[in-house]
């Protein structure tokens, strides 16, 4: 899955639509965020960044294994 500069705004969005346990994680996530005075710029482009994992494998990151993120890394190059 790629994303547009234009989906950034929408990935965790989407990830917590898509993904079962997603808004959840993230809700926990962002308290953290928020808890440790983050700013939401921080929070906002790192929460981006971390969608990613959970919308490519459909499922949320401790779920997926290491060999398979390096398999699909090895699949883009």
């Amino acid at each position: 899955m790629t994303f547009s500069k234009e989906d950034f705004t929408a990935t965790i969005g989407k990830a917590k639509e898509w993904v079962p346990g997603c808004r959840e994680a993230f809700s926990l996530f962002e308290e953290r965020m928020v808890l440790d005075r983050l700013s939401k710029s921080l929070i906002a482009n790192y929460g981006r960044n971390v969608a990613h994992l959970p919308l490519l494998f459909m499922r949320l990151s401790p779920e997926v294994s290491v060999t398979e993120v390096n398999s699909s890394l090895c699949r883009k190059f």
